[in-house]
């Protein structure tokens, strides 16, 4: 067989193709697993980095590796993609993905690690598909029907789901790594079925956060509440990014698909909303509304207002008080 088909083969045969695909992740990237074969633990742990600690670079051959940060921030590089995953965050690295620490720790962070293997196929997609679920035949019990445990690679806990996440996560520790003492430490307390039962309850629950967290249009309608809640201020794509857990461009292209405008254009348009309900309904001055809806300077505010409105903001208010106000 010639060198190239050898190196083709070898590749598809560690699942390495799926490399390429992979490193889109940051818009959203889910992992399927394909069962049976159910995945199994290898093992977990807990890992203290000070100050100034930075995570390994290396790449595990048919092993996945789940990260739950608790403390603190660990700044990964993924193939050729930066993440910061906080506190509440999880990190889910397939199998034949380079990865390692892209900057040194700015503060002492903690984290839960579980390293897994699954001997059925996997595929990682940028589409949230739901599970398959093959109908059983009505006359053959017996045949074995495949399914799927599907989760995003990256994402947020909910405070319920975090909480759930560390107990299972705690339970599975079994190595304790420590940069202060330069020291690991070993239990063997857990017993083999309660590891993997305990395993499957951590892949149930981030398969069910998956099926609660945003969709597009759910995400979009997210998006629009947080600019609702900070009104007072403008709102960053960064600030968006780091918030929701996806990248820029996947944002910007779902909100522009249910409002029909980039977030930064709707978070203008929200807060010249809120500027006209407190000139309807206050007889506060321009520069007050203008610092209440974060704007700060008075003519952009009047500006935008006006391209919005088609009148100034005196002349709405006016118009909205009449003689009353006069």
């Amino acid at each position: 067989m010639p060198l190239v088909l050898k190196v083709i083969w070898w590749a598809k045969r560690n699942q390495l193709y799926k490399v390429a695909q992979y490193l889109h992740w940051r818009e959203s990237m889910w992992i399927s697993i394909k069962c049976p074969p159910l995945p199994y633990c290898i093992v977990g742990g807990t890992s203290y980095f000070r100050t100034g600690d930075i995570h390994e670079n290396r790449c595990l051959e048919n092993v996945f590796d789940l990260l739950l940060v608790t403390k603190g921030e660990l700044y990964m590089r993924v193939g050729k993609y930066d993440v910061t995953v906080k506190e509440r965050q999880y990190l889910m690295l397939p199998p034949g993905i380079r990865h390692g620490g892209y900057r040194y720790c700015i503060e002492p962070t903690e984290f839960y690690w579980l390293h897994f293997c699954s001997e059925g196929r996997f595929s990682i997609s940028s589409d949230d598909r739901p599970d398959v679920r093959v109908q059983a035949s009505k006359s053959k019990f017996y045949r074995r029907d495949p399914f799927l445990i599907t989760t995003s690679v990256y994402g947020n806990l909910d405070l319920h789901a975090y909480v759930m996440a560390r107990q299972y996560m705690q339970i599975l520790s079994q190595v304790k790594v420590s940069r202060a003492t330069h020291r690991k430490t070993y239990s063997t307390g857990i017993v083999p079925i309660e590891q993997q039962s305990t395993f499957f309850e951590l892949l149930d629950l981030l398969s069910r956060n998956r099926q609660h967290s945003a969709t597009s249009n759910n995400l979009a309608s997210h998006i629009s509440e947080y600019l609702r809640h900070n009104i007072s201020r403008p709102v960053s794509m960064n600030e968006l990014s780091t918030e929701f857990s996806y990248s820029a461009n996947y944002i910007s292209r779902v909100v522009k698909q249910q409002y029909g405008m980039p977030p930064v254009r709707l978070s203008l348009e929200i807060r010249l909303d809120q500027a006209k309900r407190i000139l309807e309904e206050s007889q506060c001055s321009i520069k007050e509304v203008a610092k209440k809806t974060g704007f700060q300077s008075n003519t952009y505010f009047s500006r935008q207002f006006k391209k919005y409105t088609g009148m100034t903001p005196k002349e709405y208010q006016l118009a909205a008080w009449g003689s009353v106000y006069l």
